[in-house]
Order: C-alpha cells, then sequence, then structure tokens
C-alpha cells in the first residue's frame, strides 16, 4: 500500500512538473501556481526543479538572443564597412582619375608661354635628363649650367633665366664642387664680369654634395615594389621652391631599386616630376649612359642607362658626346678633345642646335668648359665631316640621309659647304643608283687631313 502510495505520488508529481514546466514562464508564476499548503513535499521539490531547468532555459535564451543581436551587429559594421570602403573607392577613383574635362575648356582658357631656366634645353617645371659617359664632363657643364643661370650668363650661346639655382651631387664632394666652381670662374673675364659673377654665386647658387646626402634615395623598393619617399621629395621640394634651375646627381644614386626595371625608372620619374611641379623649377638629372651608347656615341634620347621611362617622363634630353682621334663618336678619345652637346629630345620646342665645348685646363689644375664660336664649330664640324668620309667618297643626298654621328644635317651640310669653299673637298661627277644618273660626289683632297 505505501509502495504504491510512493509511486502514485511520485507520477503525480510529475505530472505537476511537466505542467509547470509547460505553463510557467518564471519562478514567481511557478511558485504562484499551486498554494504552498495544497503541495505535497514532492510537488514542493518539483517545483523548484522545474524552476532551475526554467531558469536554465531562459539564461540560454537569453545567451542566444544576445549572440544573435551581437552577430547582427556585427554584420551590421561589416556592412557600414564594406559601403564605407565602396565609396573611398571610389573617391580614390576620382582623386586618380578626374572627371573628364569639356574640350572648350582648351579653347577658351589663356594658357601661359613655357618658361626655361635655360632655352629651349631646360623648361621649368619639368624634368629634363643630361646624359653622358663618364669622365666627359658632363656634371662640369651641369655644374656650369647652374653658375650661368644664377649669374645670368648665356649657356653655350643659349639664353637663360636668371634666377635661383641649386647643384645637388650625391657623387662628388664638396672640394669637387668648389675646384669645379673656382675653374668655371676662371673662364669669366678678369675684371667686372668676374666680380659680378662671383657676387652672383654667393646670393643665387646653393649646392650639397656627397657628404651631405649620403644615403639619400628620393624612391623605395618594398617587397619588389617601387614607391616614392614622400617625406624626402617634401623636403628637397621645399629646399628648392622657387628656384630657377635644379640639378640633381645621379639618377643610379638617387633611386632605389634594379635601374634596368621601367617600373622603378617610371617611379623616379614621377618622384622627380612631384619635385618640379612643387617648386616651379626646371629639374635636371644627370644620368650615365648605356656601355652601348658609350661605345658607339649613340645621341638618341634613349642613350641613358637602364630602363626607358625616365627618358619618355623627360620632356627634354640633352645627350654628350666626344669624337675619337679618326672622327667617331664613343670609345676611346682624347679627354680635351671638343664635347659635343645634343639636343636629342625637346617636347615643348624646336630642338636647339648642336654646342661643342672645349674644355680649358685652367692655371690652378682645374677644367672649364668654353663654347666653341660659330667659326670653331664650323671648322670643328668640317674635320668631323672630313674623318668619316668614305673613300668612295659621299653624295649630297646620301649626307642629308645619314650625316656622320655626333652632325646634325644643317651641320652637315654647313661642313661640306666649307670644306669645298677652303678646298678640302674634290668634287666629280660619276654614275650613281640604279638609273646611273650622274651626281655629284665629294671626295677627300689627298692633301686633306682631319
Amino acid at each position: 500500500m505505501n509502495a504504491t502510495a510512493g509511486a502514485n505520488g511520485a507520477a503525480h508529481a510529475s505530472v505537476f512538473g511537466r505542467e509547470l514546466e509547460e505553463e510557467a514562464p518564471n519562478v514567481t508564476e511557478i511558485a504562484a501556481a499551486v498554494p504552498v499548503a495544497e503541495r505535497s513535499p514532492r510537488e514542493r521539490i518539483e517545483t523548484f526543479r522545474v524552476a532551475e531547468k526554467v531558469l536554465e532555459r531562459r539564461d540560454a535564451e537569453e545567451r542566444e538572443a544576445r549572440r544573435a543581436e551581437a552577430e547582427a551587429e556585427r554584420e551590421r559594421k561589416k556592412g557600414e564597412a564594406l559601403l564605407h570602403a565602396h565609396f573611398a573607392a571610389k573617391e580614390a577613383a576620382r582623386a586618380l582619375i578626374p572627371d573628364l574635362i569639356d574640350g572648350s575648356r582648351l579653347l577658351d582658357t589663356e594658357y601661359p608661354p613655357v618658361e626655361y631656366a635655360i632655352d629651349p634645353i631646360a623648361p621649368r617645371g619639368e624634368i629634363a635628363e643630361w646624359t653622358g659617359a663618364h669622365g666627359i664632363f658632363k656634371s662640369t657643364i651641369a655644374l656650369a649650367a647652374c653658375l650661368s643661370v644664377a649669374s645670368g650668363r648665356r649657356f653655350g650661346g643659349l639664353p637663360v633665366f636668371r634666377g635661383r639655382a641649386v647643384f645637388i651631387t650625391a657623387e662628388d664632394g664638396e672640394r669637387t664642387v668648389a675646384h669645379r666652381v673656382r675653374a668655371w670662374l676662371e673662364g669669366v673675364p678678369v675684371g667686372e664680369e668676374r666680380r659680378a659673377a662671383t657676387a652672383a654665386i654667393r646670393e643665387r647658387f646653393s649646392f650639397l654634395a656627397r657628404e651631405h646626402v649620403r644615403g639619400l634615395a628620393l624612391t623605395v623598393v618594398e617587397y619588389g615594389e617601387p614607391g616614392t619617399q614622400a617625406n624626402a621629395l617634401a623636403r628637397l621640394a621645399d629646399l628648392v621652391k622657387g628656384a630657377s634651375l635644379v640639378i640633381l646627381e645621379t639618377a643610379a644614386r638617387l633611386a632605389d631599386g634594379n635601374e634596368n626595371e621601367n617600373r622603378v625608372q617610371a617611379t623616379f620619374a614621377q618622384a622627380l616630376e612631384e619635385v618640379a611641379t612643387a617648386s616651379g623649377a626646371a629639374v635636371g638629372i644627370v644620368r650615365h649612359v648605356s656601355k652601348q651608347a658609350a661605345r658607339d656615341g649613340s645621341t638618341d634620347s634613349y642613350s641613358g642607362r637602364g630602363g626607358g621611362a625616365l627618358s619618355d617622363a623627360a620632356r627634354s634630353v640633352i645627350v654628350f658626346t666626344r669624337e675619337r682621334p679618326d672622327g667617331k663618336q664613343g670609345g676611346e678619345s682624347n679627354p680635351l678633345a671638343p664635347v659635343t652637346m645634343t639636343h636629342a629630345k625637346a617636347t615643348l620646342s624646336r630642338p636647339a642646335d648642336r654646342i661643342l665645348w672645349q674644355p680649358v685646363e685652367t692655371s690652378s689644375g682645374g677644367v672649364y668648359l668654353r663654347p666653341l664660336s660659330d667659326d670653331e664649330t664650323l671648322r670643328a664640324n668640317g674635320r668631323k665631316l672630313l674623318a668619316a668620309l668614305p673613300p668612295e667618297g659621299i653624295t649630297a643626298t646620301d649626307l642629308h640621309k645619314r650625316p656622320p654621328a655626333g652632325l646634325g644635317r644643317s651641320a652637315a651640310k654647313a661642313a661640306l659647304e666649307h670644306l669645298l669653299e677652303i678646298g678640302q673637298l674634290a668634287e666629280t661627277e660619276r654614275p650613281h643608283g640604279h638609273n646611273r644618273k650622274p651626281v655629284a660626289v665629294y671626295t677627300t683632297k689627298p692633301e686633306a687631313a682631319p
């Protein structure tokens, strides 16, 4: 009887518990579901067990609700971040590629004329490349360009815009720069002209030498990707702001990375353009020539060593060559033979005529370069033409099509006329071409020597 009553009580409590669990949402309602006086001991125990389960379930539901709420918040923030990134990317793209500009702006805007530090080889606000083999005085001539701009003296006969000039070399020390500046002054006539040039150097010429900029690079390669050095560029642009001419040397020293890679050269060109634009100066970069160009005396705009992207970006390219004893360009030559300056690329103007520079030793052991006069240039070009003439001679047409290295067509024609005038060329008629029509052929007279 007692066992049966116990079993019945347990069954009743279990049913009671399930009812409580199904119907009672919280402990208070559980406790109020059945008056205490009417509860058996088992029912009281079951009430607390069910209350505990309900509490656990409620806690689990609350945790799940919080988790779902947190997940929803994360998704919301993720969506906001994606939306922000989308609009940021659009703004970045807009900054990189602005809206198209209507063509009427090109017709209606009054653009100022191009200004030059040296007309026409050094346009202001642009970059120019100064290229030549080692030992050809390209750095000395580039320094002379700065001194000419600072003093207002013509540069190889070319007009200059007098103003502040800056020369920064990562290749030569201060003592070498001083030696070259003093040698340049020795080429200025003694008296008022030299005093004025000296005062101009003190007032409008600035420099930094190798020991001052050791380790300076305007670009850097990180994880294989070239980029500009923003802090270095900002500092440099600030230093040269307002200058008329800035010469930097050399490209190999001031650019990080493999110079044969066009990506590296394009990034370096971008860095130089930033300096030119921010400062308003004509920025010249001195660059060594390739080995092939050094051997054959090439004077095209791609003579510079490494990738061609820098030459592509330059608005002006100046190439320096020197003829060998046999009259050809490149290779071994007399270190004091005239140096030819060729304006190989001129995007904003007609190219300048070739200029011949004669190295002159000074009493102090230095060297300055004197531009040859028109008559001296004509005679020098005549010697080049004589040395380059083939034994069978040349026609005027062939000379026009293929002038000797270092001579342009007009200079070659003038040299030919000069040699005929002074009697160093013989003119004969010979059958020429497929139709064997008689044409004038010019040959060297036996007594003529280059």
